[in-house]
């Protein structure tokens, strides 16, 4: 008699290891995509805060007079309110507003009358 040696796996075993990737797999989806919508919105709130707080300092400051207020360079954001066109030393300034780029898509305002900063709106 010959004494055979398994070797390898079984197609069961395969199986069932397959399985068990498409299960953690499944769970561990739906969680990766909200970490990316959350990722997408909060760099365009990073990119509206930056903007802000460059359009605040050239129209507030007298010292920045020979600077243009620059036009919003939308990397993260889908569409920001553009203060390019802004009178400068204004005493009612407009918020400005963003929104995120998909998978995000979050609404995002910055007030300047009340100084609270910005925030996600959604």
């Amino acid at each position: 008699m010959k004494n055979l040696r398994e070797t390898g796996f079984t197609l069961v075993e395969l199986i069932v290891v397959i399985a068990i990737i498409g299960i953690l797999a499944a769970v561990a989806l739906p969680s990766y995509m909200g970490y990316v919508e959350k990722a997408a919105d909060g760099a365009c709130l990073a990119e509206a805060r930056a903007y802000s707080g460059t359009v605040l300092n050239i129209v507030s400051n007298p010292a920045m007079d020979g600077f243009p207020i620059p036009a919003p360079e939308n990397k993260a954001c889908e569409t920001t309110t553009d203060a390019s066109q802004w009178k400068k030393y204004t005493s009612k300034l407009n918020d400005i507003e963003a929104t995120a780029r998909k998978p995000g898509g979050a609404k995002i305002k910055c007030d300047f009358q009340d100084k609270k900063g910005c925030w996600i709106v959604k």
